[in-house]
């Protein structure tokens, strides 16, 4: 019988993890963008081929449609998911989507809607004009036109290779136990190392490799949250209690993702546990409320004075509470009332315009010009650069100072190195990282394959990192991937049961 015949009908969510096989959809059936999906996008794009030609007043009226139109799109794609099978919430193709939709939808209309303060800031950095704007969305309707073009073709070809066939080992460990292990390990990294050094109370060198290890808690607090609302255990409480704590950690990190993050893993457990269109609407809007009300005080505390404005390293417990502190201050107050910066983080018009700009005047980007060495470890290669800084060359580019990071996204990277050829390559790239990704999650959660789980949490990482750069948030995450899938195989091994002949396991 199958594990999961004996579960209650209220926790259906539990065979949605792993469902019958004769009730599955295939990885193609789930995952190939709908033609609906596919036609909206070219609608956009024509809109914007339209507004680019042609310029003037009706540009600036497809500045307006053509965000509004993909995001309709893209909306309708991501709901058509998880409709389609919940195991594709934590696909890189879904995460995609929200981020599309997130800056290069609602962030592209942002600056026809601020107020004029607003509007400076985002100028202050690169100053744009509708006619750069209109080039812009065409860029963007290109490349995610391209992307779910070569998503269907590699879905396509998955299927006839039967690639997606492939199953994993089930986890040796139950979902409780490994979310304990990895919540402990987490905590344990968080609590004694990230936090201690972020503060200045100590410092530890501490490798990237252990950073990615303590996202384990993540995975912990939504496989706790889900198994203790399968199981209607009190332990829901100590969860809700660690997510308070690490999003409030987050917002004195001065960190929007590191508070977001948390709360994005509980989301997710709740709706895994019983997934409706309405729990999915009530988490999202809830959670983009939570981001619009702490980006303010957030953002002001990392503007705060000069020490956190240009510094990188260590800042103490005292300076981050009096720099968040000082925007509830009435004379910040008056000074910041004003500004929408919540609206602000969203677009990245401003930076993306000055990239397709810089190309166009002759002066490409290179920020692939460390995509050969990303995955050497820096015990090997104990001179290899800060794979970050091209965020720092690129904000100095645009501003005249490197004090501070700041990226196009990957669709204006792709633009900003190679023109329109780099939209094209970039769109097939992402689309073939971001579908393989996702056929691999999708085959972990049907296998049970617990283990694989940190590796399913990087594809997620990776594909809500549209905004930022190729190498570092993209290839960085995939060689992290590739490592943890043959260790985390290996070890679930040695943990396998000892059985004897019969194939019964033996007494201890």
């Amino acid at each position: 019988m199958n594990r999961n015949a004996s579960v209650s009908r209220h926790t259906a969510p539990v065979s949605m993890m792993n469902p019958a096989q004769g009730d599955r959809l295939s990885p193609r059936q789930i995952l190939t963008p709908s033609g609906i999906e596919i036609g909206i996008t070219a609608v956009a794009t024509i809109f914007a081929a339209f507004g680019h030609i042609y310029g003037g007043e009706l540009v600036m009226f497809t500045n307006y449609i053509v965000p509004t139109i993909l995001i309709s799109g893209l909306l309708f794609g991501g709901l058509q998911l998880v409709l389609r099978d919940i195991s594709s919430i934590w696909s890189p193709l879904f995460w995609n989507r929200v981020v599309l939709v997130a800056y290069f939808g609602v962030g592209s209309i942002v600056p026809l809607f601020v107020n004029n303060e607003t509007q400076n800031l985002l100028e202050a950095f690169y100053q744009f004009f509708p006619e750069d704007v209109g080039k812009y969305n065409l860029v963007v309707c290109i490349f995610i036109f391209f992307y779910f073009g070569f998503t269907s073709i590699i879905l396509r070809i998955i299927e006839i290779t039967k690639v997606s066939d492939r199953s994993f080992e089930k986890s040796r460990i139950s979902e409780l136990y490994i979310g304990l292990i990895l919540l402990i390990i987490g905590m344990i990294i968080y609590y004694f190392i990230i936090i201690p050094n972020a503060f200045s109370i100590y410092k530890v060198e501490v490798s990237n490799f252990v950073i990615e290890i303590g996202q384990g808690i993540y995975i912990g607090i939504f496989f706790l949250s889900l198994w203790s609302l399968k199981n209607k255990s009190n332990l829901i409480y100590f969860i809700y209690f660690i997510v308070f704590v690490q999003f409030s950690l987050g917002i004195l990190e001065l960190n929007k993702s590191t508070s977001m993050f948390p709360l994005i893993m509980l989301a997710l457990g709740h709706i895994y546990y019983r997934p409706d269109v309405r729990r999915i609407t009530l988490w999202f809007m809830a959670l983009i409320s939570v981001f619009m009300i702490i980006a303010p005080p957030v953002s002001h505390g990392r503007a705060y004075g000069d020490f956190i404005a240009t510094n990188d390293g260590p800042i103490s417990f005292d300076v981050r509470a009096n720099a968040l502190l000082s925007y509830f201050d009435p004379e910040a107050e008056l000074e910041q009332s004003e500004l929408q910066v919540g609206w602000v983080r969203l677009s990245y018009v401003n930076a993306a315009t000055f990239a397709i700009s810089q190309y166009d005047s002759g002066n490409p980007g290179d920020s692939l010009r460390n995509v050969f060495i990303v995955w050497i470890p820096r015990f090997i290669y104990p001179d290899k650069p800060a794979i970050t800084d091209i965020a720092k060359d690129f904000n100095l580019a645009a501003t005249g100072t490197d004090t501070s990071q700041s990226t196009p996204g990957i669709i204006g990277e792709s633009y900003w190195v190679m023109g329109w050829f780099g939209v094209f390559l970039f769109s097939a790239i992402m689309a073939a990282i971001s579908t393989l990704w996702s056929v691999y999650t999708i085959s972990v959660l049907r296998s049970g394959a617990w283990h694989l789980f940190f590796v399913v949490l990087l594809g997620m990482r990776a594909g809500s990192r549209m905004d930022g750069m190729f190498v570092s948030d993209v290839m960085g995450p995939l060689g992290y991937a590739l490592l943890g899938h043959f260790v985390l195989q290996f070890l679930n091994r040695l943990l396998a049961e000892r059985r004897n002949p019969a194939g019964k396991p033996l007494a201890a």
